[in-house]
């Protein structure tokens, strides 16, 4: 059986998915999911520790989220639940 493994480094090669993990849409389209401050919050800190070395993805999760939250907001949540969602 053939491995897709690259040789050079052994490791799965690069798709264009994972690029687009590096963009803010990838993740706001992801986080169109959460319709609670505690679903959000579960996302973005999965979200984080799954992309832990990858610095452009985490912004961008970051910037996602701050999205979402503003719309969640807009929607009648206040930050104080988001605050709440941050502390459990």
């Amino acid at each position: 059986m053939r491995s897709n493994m690259d040789p050079q480094t052994a490791t799965e090669p690069q798709h264009s998915a994972d690029i687009s993990a590096n963009t803010h849409e990838h993740w706001l389209d992801f986080f169109m999911r959460a319709t609670k401050p505690e679903t959000l919050v579960r996302m973005a800190r999965s979200a984080v520790n799954k992309n832990a070395g990858n610095v452009q993805a985490i912004i961008a999760i970051r910037v996602a989220e701050d999205i979402r939250e503003n719309q969640l907001i807009n929607d009648g949540y206040t930050s104080l639940d988001f605050d709440y969602a941050d502390q459990c």
